[in-house]
């Protein structure tokens, strides 16, 4: 690590009541680096609003798939 902040873009944020959603959309084939792209979005989310229901998906515009992405409880994130 430099010590330089990073940027990190999702796709979509979906802020509605207390929940967060957070959807990055992809053009090719499913790969495991996409949920893993998600989940650091979603961890993110939770350490930004502690108190929200962070969800987060992956969507395959060209197959149509939508990949629900799930993290450990959002308090586990906190003992890391």
């Amino acid at each position: 690590m430099s010590g330089e902040p990073e940027v990190r873009r999702p796709d979509r944020i979906v802020f509605s009541g207390n929940d967060i959603t957070v959807i990055d959309f992809k053009c090719g084939k499913p790969w495991p680096e996409h949920v893993k792209q998600v989940c650091a979005y979603m961890e993110l989310m939770c350490r930004m609003y502690p108190n929200m229901k962070i969800k987060g998906y992956v969507w395959y515009i060209y197959s149509g798939r939508i990949k629900s992405v799930t993290l450990p409880s959002q308090m586990d994130l906190f003992l890391t």
